[in-house]
């Protein structure tokens, strides 16, 4: 026999066998599959004895996996395939009314055995009223359980069947509520649990207590996809350094680490730079771990601090992966402390919509801000310097555009986003992410490339006035001795402020009244570590001397 005809006769074999052994179907959630043996009666009369606490153990056995109760929340939630969601539709009460068919089978058992005790022959010589004594007590637990698959119906029991069951204790419903997402490299999707430290796919498990997702199934780790990548490449200006560093940084917001306490800022000087597609992908790409903040939070750390008042984002904030805000009113200033607390690994506390207990929990989400105008800072502050990355979007993409790499301006496609989140290229997307955290992981490392250190350090630098005035006016020494001091390396206060009132008005534009006090300019200086205090200490000199261009008359020349 030749290959062609072995392989048609192999293909029609197994076409054969299929179709005489369909496939099962899989059996919906809460349906009983457990085998009807003495063991399962013996339990089932046991829980029907112990009544509500029986129906409690009964319910919490038949839907172990698929229904849980958080204890701090005080929410159910239902198992979805992949992950854990809230059961906002109450279905759990519904769910509650199935274990009627156990008792309905115990029913049914208990007429078998009186069809059974009837066609006895010894049953079939005693007298009617005999007859009747002897099924009396059949006949009693026949209609007692008929008669609970009923009750079990009934709004009451319902609910002391679910508040029995929510005990977070072995063989009952309830969890504590700290159990959710502890394994910080695992990542629900459409389909599977990924764990990003090797980029494999793992099936699904209810004890994983996941309950964030993605919505994007798993097409595996080569899953490619061009269109992303060139969209990256014209975005970034054909960057690969910071290409790759971003794709890192994405594979890192998907895990649940804090190693690194930084603050990414989206920038696009320029309006149509693609900052806005790449955000809402991402967002599509990490699903429910993806969540919107108020700008306010990253602005005013007093919003922060009040628990007296509710805050449901701050709550919803526990279990999420990436919180992200977007643009700022103008004039806006970036509150380095309210920054700090989010980002810092610090435990936040916040007490929730209609809730009178206060939650404390330690945040594992990254924090995004894309804006167009970065808010402004205290530019001489070197722990947010540290703690900040700019990642700058440097093109503009126009409709009917000539590409220009050296202008930086690429034609714009009106239909790129709806492009990118195609099933394809949305899967595509989610192997690149993970391949991203594979990398991350595999290093620990996320060091970015100079062009975000060098426009952090531009952007800290225009937003530092009291640095721009040094760099414009003063010569500092930072090695001279704070005794004994020559008089070359130091000048009175005095002076210096005179210098910086004509600065601040000649040169910044800034009226009488509001130029900075002394104090206020001796205080910024007591926060650099190049300046210091120097003799004579009866009076407040500092190891600086002011540039020629601005050195007033009266001040001696050395």
């Amino acid at each position: 026999m030749d290959v062609k005809k072995e392989v048609e006769q192999a293909v029609a074999e197994e076409r054969a066998a299929h179709q005489q052994q369909p496939e099962q179907a899989e059996p919906s959630p809460g349906q009983d599959t457990r085998p009807r043996d003495k063991a399962y009666y013996d339990q089932l009369r046991k829980d029907f004895d112990d009544n509500h606490m029986g129906d409690a153990r009964r319910f919490s056995e038949r839907f172990d996996g698929k229904l849980a109760y958080d204890n701090i929340q005080g929410r159910w939630f239902m198992y979805n395939q992949t992950h854990w969601k809230q059961d906002r539709g109450h279905v759990h009460k519904h769910k509650v009314t199935e274990i009627a068919d156990d008792y309905k089978a115990l029913s049914f058992q208990m007429i078998q055995r009186i069809k059974e005790e009837k066609a006895k022959p010894e049953f079939q010589a005693l007298n009617k009223g005999d007859q009747k004594d002897h099924l009396r007590p059949l006949l009693a637990n026949q209609k007692a359980y008929e008669s609970r698959a009923k009750e079990i119906k009934d709004p009451t029991r319902i609910n002391k069947v679910l508040d029995l069951s929510s005990v977070a204790a072995p063989g009952y419903l309830g969890v504590i509520g700290k159990e959710w997402n502890q394994d910080p490299h695992l990542f629900a999707c459409g389909n599977k649990v990924l764990d990003l430290q090797s980029g494999k796919a793992l099936d699904p498990n209810p004890k994983f207590y996941i309950n964030r997702a993605s919505t994007i199934e798993w097409a595996g780790l080569q899953a490619e996809s061009e269109l992303w990548d060139s969209f990256l490449g014209q975005v970034f200006n054909a960057d690969q350094e910071l290409i790759d560093y971003i794709q890192k940084c994405v594979g890192y917001w998907m895990t649940g680490l804090m190693t690194h306490q930084e603050f990414y800022c989206l920038w696009g000087p320029q309006g149509r730079n693609g900052k806005g597609v790449f955000f809402r992908t991402l967002r599509m790409v990490m699903g429910s771990y993806f969540q919107m903040i108020p700008s306010k939070y990253l602005l005013d750390e007093k919003s922060l601090q009040n628990t007296d008042k509710p805050d449901q984002h701050l709550v919803t904030l526990e279990h999420t992966r990436l919180a992200c805000a977007s643009e700022a009113p103008k004039r806006a200033k970036f509150s380095e402390g309210a920054i700090k607390q989010l980002s810092g690994g610090d435990p936040i506390t916040c007490r929730g919509m209609y809730s009178l207990d206060v939650t404390e929990y330690i945040p594992k989400f990254k924090i995004l801000f894309a804006t167009n105008r970065v808010p402004s800072v205290n530019g001489d502050d070197k722990a947010f310097q540290e703690r900040l990355r700019i990642i700058k979007f440097p093109c503009t993409f126009k409709h009917g555009a000539e590409p220009d790499p050296d202008a930086k301006i690429y034609p714009m496609d009106p239909q790129l986003e709806q492009k990118l989140h195609t099933r394809e290229n949305l899967q595509g997307i989610l192997a690149w992410a993970v391949r991203g955290a594979v990398e991350f992981l595999a290093s620990g490392t996320l060091t970015p490339p100079e062009s975000v250190f060098s426009d952090t350090r531009s952007f800290m630098e225009d937003n530092d006035f009291i640095g721009e005035f040094i760099r414009e006016c003063l010569e500092v020494h930072p090695d001279a001795p704070s005794t004994n001091t020559p008089k070359e390396q130091k000048t009175q206060m005095k002076h210096i402020y005179e210098v910086f009132r004509k600065w601040s008005m000649e040169e910044k534009a800034v009226p009488e009244n509001k130029v900075w006090s002394m104090r206020a300019l001796g205080s910024d200086f007591g926060n650099r570590t190049d300046i210091h205090r120097v003799s004579p200490q009866n009076l407040v000199f500092y190891n600086i001397t002011i540039k020629p261009a601005w050195r007033p008359s009266d001040i001696p020349q050395f």
